[in-house]
């Protein structure tokens, strides 16, 4: 059971690396003339080990953070994951072992639905059960929205269905019924985040050439198993600002140690951990300098442990995930030249589909009594026609003796051939 809840420690500890900001607004940074900043940060980043969950996760969060610096962070590489995978099932060729490779499981439908399986087992198990006005809450849910125009291949939907549990949904993406189709999306993203995300598309993003958006919704909610105490904090920022605001304190026996950083670590009902943890050095960090993973392997209860953090209540927009995917070796997907999602969609002529943007919004609220977190993962893919190779060009210019030939080809016989040395 380790191994299907490791997406929740991984929230967990990326939860704990925002507490130290949380007096900064999380929204996205803007540009001139509206719109999300986004960084081409390709250049800049080193590809770690998918295989190490807390490494990539950790770097998740940095790149976001990269491309929103001094406001607070919040991913969710679970929810990414999810969509990725269920991308995943109607990919094929070198496109299919990127995301393999970064997925770090042959068969991720597999996975997601033992994982998905768990979760309703989970559900099940707490459902009413809460207290101090939250309930014990984890709930995931997949959907497929189809151009109405385009068709699903039959195995694929098969798969969303059997393994991801999709809803698949045909919409209008072109006509008249485009913003129906954005209030509906946008009206399922809020029902499934319980209202903490009731947006993650406009009309803006919906393209001539969409054909499929896949989305992933992730929620949590649970009470603390024993509530904090509050009172009177100072909270000091990275340029030593100090604000003073109301804090969260408590007394534990959960503590966590490397060379980098000090952790603390609080139940939930329900069976989740919040882990809070506070680097050794003062000043900027990166979640990946920490060592996430030593870290969490550090735990102990042999100490009484003095907890205090802020309350928490902020969102995060990552816009940059395809540069974040492409610096970590997954590529093809995006490339209309190169992309093979060929067991997705019936594909009409030489029509490609490619990955065209990727969107995560996060919410986390977080007091005395407990904690609501949702992420939502959109994945848009688009067709259009396939680009062809240029070809190497010659030139033939019969501006001198030439011959030729009258052919019927159908039946490879020659009809006529002729020679000509004069134009006189």
């Amino acid at each position: 059971m380790k191994r299907k809840w490791i997406g929740l420690m991984l929230c967990a500890a990326l939860l704990a690396g925002c507490a130290g900001e949380a007096g900064s607004s999380g929204a996205s940074a803007e540009v001139p003339g509206g719109g999300i900043q986004r960084m081409d940060i390709r250049q800049e980043l080193e590809p770690v080990n998918t295989e190490n969950a807390f490494e990539k996760a950790a770097y998740f969060g940095d790149m976001v953070y990269q491309c929103q610096p001094n406001q607070n962070t919040l991913v969710s590489p679970l929810s990414l994951d999810m969509a990725l995978g269920l991308a995943a099932e109607g990919a094929a060729g070198d496109t299919a072992k990127e995301l393999v490779d970064y997925l770090g499981r042959e068969d991720y439908g597999t996975f997601a639905k033992e994982y998905l399986d768990a979760n309703e087992e989970y559900r099940k198990r707490f459902e009413g059960f809460g207290q101090n006005g939250y309930q014990v809450r984890l709930e995931l849910a997949n959907s497929v929205w189809v151009e109405k125009t385009r068709k699903l291949k039959e195995e694929y939907k098969k798969k969303a269905s059997e393994r991801f549990y999709a809803e698949v949904q045909n919409v209008d993406f072109r006509g008249a019924q485009v913003e129906k189709t954005v209030k509906q999306i946008n009206r399922w993203c809020d029902t499934k985040t319980h209202g903490l995300i009731p947006q993650i598309i406009t009309k803006d993003s919906i393209s001539p050439d969409l054909s499929v958006i896949l989305i992933n919704s992730l929620y949590f909610e649970a009470p603390w198993t024993e509530s904090w105490s509050v009172r009177e904090g100072t909270f000091t920022d990275f340029a030593g600002k100090e604000t003073s605001r109301e804090m969260l304190y408590d007394g534990g026996n959960v503590y966590y140690e490397n060379d980098q950083a000090t952790a603390f670590g609080k139940s939930y009902m329900g069976g989740m951990t919040f882990v809070g943890i506070l680097p050794k050095k003062t000043g900027e960090f990166t979640l990946s300098e920490l060592d996430l993973k030593s870290l969490m392997e550090s735990r102990t209860g042999a100490y009484d442990v003095r907890m205090m953090m802020p309350k928490l209540d902020f969102d995060t927009t990552a816009n940059n995930i395809v540069s974040i995917l492409k610096a970590q070796g997954v590529s093809r997907a995006f490339d209309s030249g190169e992309a093979d999602f060929s067991g997705l969609l019936e594909m009409q002529g030489d029509e490609v589909t490619f990955i065209s943007d990727i969107i995560q919004k996060c919410k986390i609220e977080l007091d005395e009594n407990g904690t609501k977190a949702a992420a939502v993962t959109a994945i848009m893919l688009e067709t259009c026609e396939a680009v062809m190779e240029p070809k190497q060009v010659k030139t033939v210019y019969l501006d001198r003796p030439f011959a030729f030939l009258i052919y019927d080809e159908a039946n490879q016989q020659i009809l006529f051939v002729g020679k000509v040395v004069s134009v006189e």
